[in-house]
């Protein structure tokens, strides 16, 4: 049940609800609403409150209330942004230095005095308690995807990061904080060639899962930004170390997207798709081929999710997609498939990965037919993630058309 939305006048009930959506998974009920602002009504009690970025009448960031806080978490991490993004979090803080109350909204989350409601915990409150602080604040871009879920910078008094929290809020979210938790346990801090952050906490609150992680080094760059270039070789391994070969079918990876495939048997906006990736899958049950199979694979492993320090030390993040038992090669193949996605769309991606033969591939041990039916795994994987998005949201919010998925499909099943 969503919260009921009140008091919205300058700001649409529609945005202040896409908010709600993502600071406060699985509450709901008549005891407890949104509002824009603390309640003049004595019958009703503010449990948590934030400031609005407000946008041309989107609402486009949650800010914390301090402006000198708000000010300093907005110019962190400035160099694993782009020069649009850099440009953008530079102007909010200025407007926000200089008092522009145009830019400026609340969002508050109340409750009905007496009522069980009342004492409802939120998961900003749980970090809060599990921090051991007395006082945090937090910052967010407020996501309009169909993979939208909370992303929280956690700051502390004086406007410095404590660490990034993520929140799930609906079955495919919550799965994927759980993934990554269980990722960043398995590898707990990286190795030489690899970082990865360490859980500062994790829990569960109203039925949906948070984890907060460390903060990135300070001095952190965006990949492209570096004359480092992409992930080495050894990078590559570190990332996902062989530990045994099969034939595909047999590994976990795979046969998870069995039973994802066989979740969505009945979603009626996906079944067309649904028909394409059957068939997909069904085509690597077929392959007999032994091939080099990883303990695991990240999942998202792109430039926006890795960087590197000062030092030439890289850095990744961001593995709620990943799995165990995975082929080698998906990680590779990801990296360069993102690229091709970011420059051309859903399109160029399906005109580009059936002929997909990669030299860093090669060096992985793949030769041409391996290579081939990884990019069938792989052609199953992201039409399974977006097949999994457009049930719940419907086509329009995500990434590809259906047309591009039966594309994809086709393309890599020949």
């Amino acid at each position: 049940m969503a919260l009921q939305v009140v008091g919205a006048k300058r700001i649409a009930s529609a945005e202040l609800s896409l908010v709600a959506e993502q600071l406060w998974p699985g509450l709901g009920g008549g005891d407890l609403r949104v509002s824009t602002g603390a309640s003049s009504d004595p019958s009703w009690v503010t449990i948590e409150q934030h400031a609005l970025g407000l946008w041309r009448g989107d609402v486009a960031m949650v800010l914390p209330h301090h402006r000198r806080v708000a000010t300093r978490a907005l110019r962190q991490y400035r160099n694993l942004r782009s020069g649009k993004r850099q440009l953008e979090r530079w102007a909010w803080g200025r407007a926000i230095a200089t008092g522009h109350h145009a830019l400026w909204g609340t969002i508050a989350l109340e409750a009905r005095r007496g009522s069980a409601a009342a004492q409802t915990t939120t998961p900003v409150q749980e970090l809060v308690r599990s921090l051991g602080q007395q006082e945090a604040h937090f910052a967010m871009s407020v996501r309009r995807t169909a993979n939208r879920k909370a992303l929280l910078q956690v700051v502390d008094t004086t406007g410095a990061t404590v660490g990034f929290a993520k929140l799930g809020r609906n079955p495919v979210s919550s799965r994927g904080v759980r993934r990554e938790s269980q990722a960043l346990g398995r590898l707990q801090g990286g190795n030489f060639h690899l970082k990865t952050p360490s859980i500062l906490c994790e829990g569960e609150v109203n039925g949906h899962p948070y984890i907060l992680i460390e903060p990135l080094p300070p001095d952190i760059y965006r990949i492209e930004k570096t004359k480092s270039g992409g992930p080495t070789t050894e990078e590559l391994a570190a990332i996902a170390p062989v530990h045994r070969h099969a034939v595909p079918a047999q590994t976990i990876h795979f046969k998870s997207l069995i039973e994802r495939a066989a979740a969505l048997d009945g979603v009626a906006n996906v079944r067309e798709g649904l028909n394409a990736l059957n068939i997909l899958l069904h085509s690597v049950e077929t392959e007999s081929r032994l091939m080099p199979v990883a303990a695991y694979w990240h999942g998202d492993f792109a430039y926006w999710n890795t960087g590197r320090t000062a030092t030439g030390q890289m850095w990744c993040w961001d593995f709620e997609n990943g799995e165990d038992d995975a082929l080698l090669g998906l990680d590779v193949l990801h990296w360069y498939a993102s690229k091709v996605r970011e420059q051309h769309g859903s399109i160029g991606l399906a005109h580009w990965l059936p002929q997909a033969e990669l030299e860093d591939l090669r060096k992985c041990g793949l030769d041409a037919s391996d290579q081939r039916i990884l990019r069938k795994v792989y052609g199953a994987e992201i039409i399974a993630r977006t097949l999994e998005m457009a049930s719940l949201d419907g086509w329009s919010s995500v990434w590809a058309g259906q047309s591009h998925v039966l594309e994809i499909a086709r393309s890599v099943a020949g």
